[in-house]
Formats: C-alpha cells, sequence, structure tokens
C-alpha cells in the first residue's frame, strides 16, 4: 500500500557534520514510502514547504540500503515561494523534492516549481538521489533545478534539466557535495544560471548537452576533480549576455574561503571526446581566476574568439593537448605562468598578443600544427620540427620562437658568401 502522511507543525531535527537544521513549524507533506503511477500527482502551494519530504534519522555515515524510496510516474509541482534563500540553499526548505540523509531513486518523473526559491530536487545530510528519465523544470527566480548540499549527491541520467528564471542552475552543488550528469539535456536562459555551479569536491559530465543563454556552462570555485566525457557545451551571449561578471563559458576560480595557504591543490580539468563553444568576442571560452588548474584536453574541439584568460594566478597553469583542435586566443596577466604542450593538435588564434603575461613555455610536436591570427609573445616557443614549418606566422610576429642552430648557421654562410660574391 502507498499512502501519503500530513504533517502540520512538525518537528524534524536533521543534522549533519557540517549543517543541522531543525524543520519545526513547517508545513509538508510528508512521504514514508516509495511512490508511483497510483499517485499520479503532488502539489504544494505553501511557502517554505516540500512538495515531498524525505527525512532519515540515521546519523551520518550509518548504513544506507541501495535505495531507501523510489519515486517513479509521478508528477510533483511546487508553487510556494521561499522567505529565506540561504534556508533553500543549504537545507533544501522549499523543494518539490526534498531529501536529507537517504538513498532515493526517482524515474519518469515530472518535476516542475513556479515560485521564487523554489528548487526542483534538493538532498542534504549526506543523501543521495538519482534521477533518470524524467523532466526537471523549475520557472522563477533563485531557484536551482536539482541542487546538493551537505555533503549530498546527485546524479542525473537520461533526463531534461530546464531552468527559465536567473540566478538558477541546471545542476549545482555546495561545498562537500558532488554531481553526476550522464545523457542529460541542459537548458539555461537567465543570467545568472549556469548548467553547472559547484563549490563541491567533484564534478562528472558525459554524453550530455547544455547550452547556457546569458550565462556561464560551468562555474567551479575550489579544489576538485572535473571530467567531461563526449559532452557539448554552447554559451549564447545574446543582448546584455557580454556585461554578465566574469563573463566566459566556463568560470574556474578560488575565492578566500576556499584557499589554504598552507598547502596548494590543483583543480584537474579533463575534457575527452567533447566540443565547447561560445559566440562571444570579448568572453573566453575558459576563464581561470586565482585557481591552479591542470588541464587535459583529449580528442576534442574548441570554437571561440578567446579560448582561455588567466588571471591572479600565482602558481602554473599546466595545460595540455592531444589530438585537438583548438580555435581562440590565449591571454593573461602579470601573474599568470602558462606551460602548454601540444601533441597531434592544431591550433589556431593568437598566443599572448598584448604582451602581458608573466611566463609563456609552448611546446608542439612535430604532428602538431600552430596557425597565428595576431602578435603572439612567448618566452619560450619550442617546435619538435626545427624547420618550423608547422608554425604559421602569417604576417605576425612570434616572440620566443626556438630557431635551429644549423639552420641558422648555413643561413649566416650563404649570407657571408654573397657578400663576398657581391665585393668581388
Amino acid at each position: 500500500m502507498h499512502f501519503l502522511i500530513f504533517i502540520i507543525n512538525a518537528d524534524f531535527s536533521l543534522s549533519s557534520e557540517p549543517t543541522a537544521y531543525n524543520y519545526t513549524g513547517y508545513s509538508a507533506k510528508y512521504m514514508n514510502q516509495s511512490i508511483d503511477s497510483k499517485i499520479p500527482m503532488v502539489q504544494q502551494s505553501e511557502s517554505d514547504s516540500s512538495a515531498l519530504l524525505y527525512v532519515s534519522h540515521r546519523k551520518s555515515g550509518e548504513y544506507h540500503s541501495s535505495y531507501d524510496f523510489t519515486v517513479k510516474d509521478t508528477t510533483i509541482q511546487k508553487e510556494g515561494i521561499s522567505t529565506n534563500l540561504e534556508n533553500s540553499l543549504s537545507y533544501c526548505i522549499n523543494s518539490a523534492v526534498l531529501d536529507s540523509g537517504l538513498q532515493i531513486s526517482m524515474s519518469f518523473v515530472n518535476v516542475f516549481t513556479k515560485a521564487e526559491g523554489a528548487i526542483g530536487v534538493c538532498v542534504t545530510n549526506d543523501g543521495h538521489i538519482r534521477v533518470s528519465d524524467s523532466i526537471i523544470s523549475t520557472q522563477s527566480k533563485n531557484s536551482n533545478a536539482i541542487h546538493a548540499s551537505g555533503l549530498g549527491g546527485i546524479t542525473g541520467r537520461y533526463s531534461t534539466i530546464i531552468t527559465s528564471g536567473e540566478n538558477s542552475p541546471a545542476m549545482s552543488a555546495q561545498k562537500g557535495s558532488s554531481i553526476f550528469c550522464n545523457n542529460c539535456a541542459l537548458h539555461t536562459s537567465k543570467k545568472g544560471s549556469p548548467l553547472f555551479q559547484i563549490f563541491g569536491d567533484s564534478m562528472y559530465i558525459s554524453h550530455s548537452y547544455g547550452l547556457a543563454e546569458n550565462s556561464h556552462a560551468i562555474i567551479a570555485d575550489g579544489h576538485m576533480d572535473i571530467q567531461i566525457d563526449n559532452t557539448t557545451l554552447n554559451c549564447s551571449l545574446t543582448g546584455n549576455g557580454d556585461d554578465i561578471s566574469d563573463a566566459s563559458g566556463i568560470l574556474l576560480k578560488n575565492t578566500s574561503f576556499n584557499i589554504d595557504e598552507d598547502k596548494i591543490e590543483y583543480t584537474s580539468f579533463y575534457l575527452k571526446k567533447s566540443l565547447l563553444e561560445i559566440n562571444s568576442e570579448t568572453a573566453p571560452m575558459i576563464l581561470v581566476d586565482n585557481a591552479y588548474i591542470s588541464f587535459t584536453f583529449e580528442n576534442s574541439k574548441v570554437k571561440s574568439k578567446i579560448f582561455l584568460k588567466v588571471k591572479n594566478a600565482s602558481e602554473k597553469t599546466v595545460v595540455f593537448f592531444r589530438n585537438c583542435d583548438i580555435e581562440g586566443d590565449i591571454i593573461a596577466d602579470e601573474k599568470a605562468n602558462l606551460d602548454i604542450s601540444l601533441s597531434n593538435t592544431k591550433f589556431v588564434g593568437a598566443i599572448n598578443p598584448d604582451g602581458k603575461a608573466g611566463h609563456i613555455t609552448f611546446f608542439l610536436n612535430k604532428n602538431s600544427n600552430v596557425t597565428l591570427t595576431g602578435n603572439s609573445n612567448c618566452d619560450s616557443f619550442y617546435s619538435e620540427d626545427r624547420t618550423n614549418s608547422n608554425v604559421i606566422k602569417k604576417s605576425f610576429s612570434l616572440a620566443g620562437l626556438e630557431e635551429d642552430s644549423s639552420s641558422n648557421l648555413l643561413i649566416s654562410k650563404i649570407m657571408l658568401l654573397l657578400c663576398v660574391y657581391l665585393l668581388i
């Protein structure tokens, strides 16, 4: 038997190592068993209340069964507003589905929210929600579609995830939480609404497509592991899109509260068999701001005017390309220290065109080639093909290009003989 229990002014005390919250005074529908198509619709229109509230009484770290509850073939609609956005994000208050500490599987579910601060699916207190074959949509500002906090984890599989309000990421995770996205279609359309926003420990995206309009595709803050495989991420900055703060396709940063002065940790960014694209003339595809990043691009393509911008980074930014096709300039400020290597890769763009970067080392193997689109400045530019035939400068200069000494000696001898001949 499946049934709903309605609890008014309930008192649920939830706690975990990073957070604690008491739900006293919140009117909510509490689901104590799994539901399916026998309950085709669950609605909630009250403020600061969740349509489905799953509460675990386990302590953090205690054993979890594979899945405590399942939600299947059901529509969940949430219309009440949040009067406290901090509670909404940190404790999942005012969500269509709130999971605190359980393992929940959702499939063939439609989740819609229509009010400010109304998260679609939210997990906290070491819980995990897997959403598959579903549609998650939020239609107002400050309404994340799928969100994790308090060491929670979220997995999206074969699902459509849409937000249409400002400051409403499609998938987001606070510190200590993780994002997994597989075979999903994601779309955000307003300022401050990235496809993915993470302050957590890890993010894995595979076989997915995302379109971010007037916002970032990814905002990642802090030290973490990011892997993107067989995925297309497209940023379309239209109207006032270029005016967004730190406009970029992917923003990788480290804010002051995430920095450990005694320990330097790199974020690992791995892109495989994927496409990154941005239509802006001024916003880079990737912006590194005060972060320590190690990039690996493999069998991937980037289409942009500016590919990479690095600023406020005191540690070296390492970039390695293998079997890639990269379009876009590389620019940096005076603090930047970049080490860039190309293997079987085509690069079209300018490298440090304004000459501001602190130090840039550029290496390409003999099966790679570089086509300059502007004057470029490197401290060291080395081609494994010592003839430099794979460096197409056109009419542009390239400071730091290392010439083959034997070739230089031959040219000197020819010039000397020519001078002697002319004197005779």
